[in-house]
């Protein structure tokens, strides 16, 4: 962390040190994580920082703003952080806002904590009262305006992607540097040519180790299941035999498979040939030549385009890479099953592939879509089979909503073949037993089975981690494609849990933590 006026407070308020020591706690022990921890302990000082220029109410620390007298002051510090504007309601800072939301809410859980173990019940009701403020007010006040102004920030944005001649490009250009023998040139191209090959997020390849790579040279090629190469082409067969897999730590901890060409194997050889003539000892395989940290992907990835002179160096990015990956398999037309793959490979679940990485392609829009409106407001008839469909997409109902018609449309057939049991004529010896036989069948009734309720354990707790991470860091409950998807993902860890178990538990850890 830098040495500024905003560091000066952080180290002197004990509130924002202990909020950094858990978070700190809750995440890896990596370089990058430091970096993460010090963003969010500065956006608190900020707050704190905004705080101190209301004279009046004279609050110099965190635990201070964190009481019930204060809420309001704390609420208008907090817009004015995001510079919020009452006449539209929106903040230009939106996302700024739901982190510090996030980070209040816990600060008031340590204080909590904290007013337990020293039996101070004067500080406990203070934390609960205002927790139960936040609980009814913050939402409505504050989150409610930052949420709108995120997303109205992203409609109508230019969805622009790198182009295919781009990345041609620079791969020319990493190729020949692929050839070097000067160590930096060497390391940043081929850390260029792993991330953009395997459109993967600049910072996983970076932290690529040198054991990740080891078991790779040290291992032999598994060979796979006959049934599955009988299903391949004679390219994809090749491609099986030549191309090596290793598995890296990506992003919430997921494991990350990246696919090495023999042209990146024989290039990393030579980099740590070279690398052992210099002396350079370190954990990473692409550690820069202080020998202390990895040469940053991003930086490289840039550098590159620069150099390549590509159209938009702006848009030749890690991140863009991979959306540009997803759009093309949408256009491309790919499976469920093979979309589900490409997520995997990516390193993110398939509803964060659909809803983030793959953009809407507004060719398909303005081609497809827009002839099938066309020809319906001329009033021509348009058969089913001509509605631009994605038969990948599922139509999302609620399971209640779902079972609550089930039962209406049930209970109307059967009303419906009772009238005409009844209408029916019958002799008057049959009539009381026709009559004994409708009445039993509405006076039948089924027991419900009592379920015994099952404690989750730590490993299922932690399953649910791995896989619904994304949606517990956004404070976000899982939909019902989420939850399946964690099924599929734990089979072993979770296989007594439905995913409504999975829905109900995240919802009660957020309501909680």
């Amino acid at each position: 962390m830098r040495d500024d006026d905003i560091a000066r407070i952080v180290k002197g308020d004990s509130l924002i040190l202990k909020y950094g020591e858990r978070v700190f706690m809750r995440r890896d022990t990596e370089e990058h994580t430091s970096a993460q921890v010090s963003s969010r302990l500065r956006e608190l000082a900020r707050l704190v920082q905004v705080l101190r220029q209301n004279t009046h109410m004279n609050i110099s620390r965190l635990s201070q703003a964190l009481d019930p007298e204060h809420f309001d002051v704390l609420i208008a510090a907090v817009r004015s952080l995001g510079q919020y504007s009452g006449s539209s309601n929106m903040c230009k800072k939106g996302s700024l806002v739901l982190k510090v939301g996030h980070s209040l809410r816990k600060c008031n859980q340590i204080a909590r904590a904290e007013a337990i173990k020293n039996n101070d019940k004067e500080s406990l009701d203070k934390s609960q009262r205002f927790e139960s403020l936040f609980e009814s007010d913050w939402f409505d006040r504050v989150s409610a305006s930052a949420n709108q102004s995120v997303q109205r920030a992203r409609m109508n944005k230019p969805k622009l992607l790198p182009s295919l001649d781009d990345v041609e490009k620079v791969n020319l250009l990493v190729e020949k540097d692929l050839k070097s023998e000067d160590y930096p040139v060497l390391a940043k191209a081929v850390l260029v040519s792993v991330t953009v090959f395997n459109r993967k997020r600049g910072g996983e390849v970076q932290r690529m180790k040198v054991k990740d790579f080891e078991k790779v040279r040290n291992s032999k090629m598994s060979t796979p299941d006959p049934l599955v190469l009988q299903n391949l082409t004679a390219s994809e067969k090749k491609l099986v035999k030549v191309l090596h897999r290793v598995e890296i730590r990506g992003k919430f901890n997921r494991p990350v498979p990246i696919l090495l060409t023999p042209l990146m194997v024989e290039s990393i050889k030579r980099l740590l040939a070279i690398r052992g003539l210099l002396g350079l000892v370190s954990q990473y395989l692409f550690v820069s030549e202080s020998g202390e940290k990895p040469y940053r992907g991003t930086k490289a990835i840039k550098d590159y385009a620069v150099k390549a002179k590509v159209s938009d160096t702006c848009l030749f990015t890690a991140t863009h890479l991979r959306k540009q990956l997803a759009t093309l398999s949408q256009a491309m037309a790919i499976s469920k099953f093979n979309q589900d793959q490409l997520a995997t490979f990516l390193g993110h679940d398939i509803r964060v592939h659909r809803g983030i990485y793959r953009q809407p392609l507004e060719v398909i829009e303005k081609s497809k879509v827009a002839s099938f409106l066309f020809r319906v407001n001329k009033g021509i008839s348009v058969n089913l089979k001509d509605l631009p469909s994605n038969e990948d997409e599922d139509i999302d109902v609620d399971s209640s909503d779902s079972e609550e018609e089930k039962s209406i449309e049930g209970s109307k057939q059967k009303s419906q073949e009772d009238s005409q049991t009844c209408n029916k004529r019958v002799s008057p010896q049959g009539s009381q037993k026709k009559t004994l036989q409708i009445e039993r069948r509405y006076t039948k009734k089924t027991r419900r089975t009592v379920q015994k309720r099952r404690d989750w354990t730590k490993e299922e707790q932690n399953a649910v981690h791995r896989q619904l991470a994304h949606c517990i860091t956004m404070n976000r409950i899982p939909k019902k494609e989420d939850a399946e998807s964690a099924l599929e993902a734990e089979p072993v860890a979770l296989r007594h849990r439905s995913w409504k178990d999975i829905k109900y538990w995240v919802y009660n850890y957020l309501k909680t933590n």
